[in-house]
């Protein structure tokens, strides 16, 4: 799948992320990619791998999870606590090695919170290679036609995710579906704040049982409510 992920116009490198990037797959799991784009261009590419995945793969999402996009030029996640530094440290490069060790470097906050984690292994990384048709489709899609159509496809886009998901409210909206000219992010579950709401009523809890105070970075820090959803 990365084969065929990294053919796609304007992709310029893919990542495995999600569980089977922390070395366990659930049998009712996802294969996640985290997908690096040219700049300006992360919603064209988004909105063909997209198509290509309800039309020929009948929008199954067990192989070909595509849900998050950055451009290359906006690698580092804007979004910096324990749960996002445990995805960044865990990517597994599959295709260019080079952006893979930009974004290494440009997310080194996220060594806070793993400071033993070393760069995933690089040695098995598909070659940086265009294809033909990648090559022609993006000469086409270049200059103000493409502009047009890649802001064409984020409004369609989000759109359609403001109608679906009207009951989110605006604070959840961004978190689980982060939409920009630079990023997509497509978390309708929203395991971040799940997750991270989780972590925090166990350090309370441990606190209370313990009858001791931790410390931890604010970052580290998430309100927990009796009602949380």
């Amino acid at each position: 799948m990365a084969q065929l992920i990294r053919r796609f116009p304007y992709v310029r490198a893919v990542f495995l992320s999600g569980a089977l990037s922390k070395n366990v797959m659930p049998k009712d799991g996802d294969i996640d990619y985290f997908i690096v784009t040219k700049a300006g261009r992360l919603w064209i590419s988004r909105t063909l791998l997209v198509l290509f995945k309800k039309i020929f793969l009948l929008n199954s999402h067990k192989y070909f999870c595509v849900n998050y996009f950055v451009d290359e030029e906006h690698l580092e996640i804007e979004e910096k606590n324990l749960f996002t530094a445990m995805e960044t440290v865990t990517l597994v490069p599959l295709h260019n090695p080079t952006i893979y060790r930009s974004f290494y470097a440009v997310n080194d906050w996220a060594q806070q919170y793993f400071p033993n984690a070393p760069m995933r292994s690089i040695e098995k990384t598909i070659p940086v290679k265009k294809s033909y048709i990648q090559d022609a489709i993006e000469s086409l899609l270049n200059g103000k036609r493409g502009d047009r159509i890649d802001l064409y496809c984020m409004r369609t886009t989000l759109g359609h995710w403001q109608k679906k998901f009207r009951n989110f409210d605006p604070d959840k909206f961004e978190n689980a579906l982060k939409s920009r000219s630079y990023v997509s992010k497509h978390h309708p579950q929203d395991f971040q704040t799940k997750v991270l709401t989780a972590y925090a009523e166990r350090i309370q809890a441990f606190e209370a049982n313990q009858q001791v105070e931790l410390e931890r970075p604010a970052s580290l820090l998430i309100k927990v409510t009796e009602n949380h959803e």
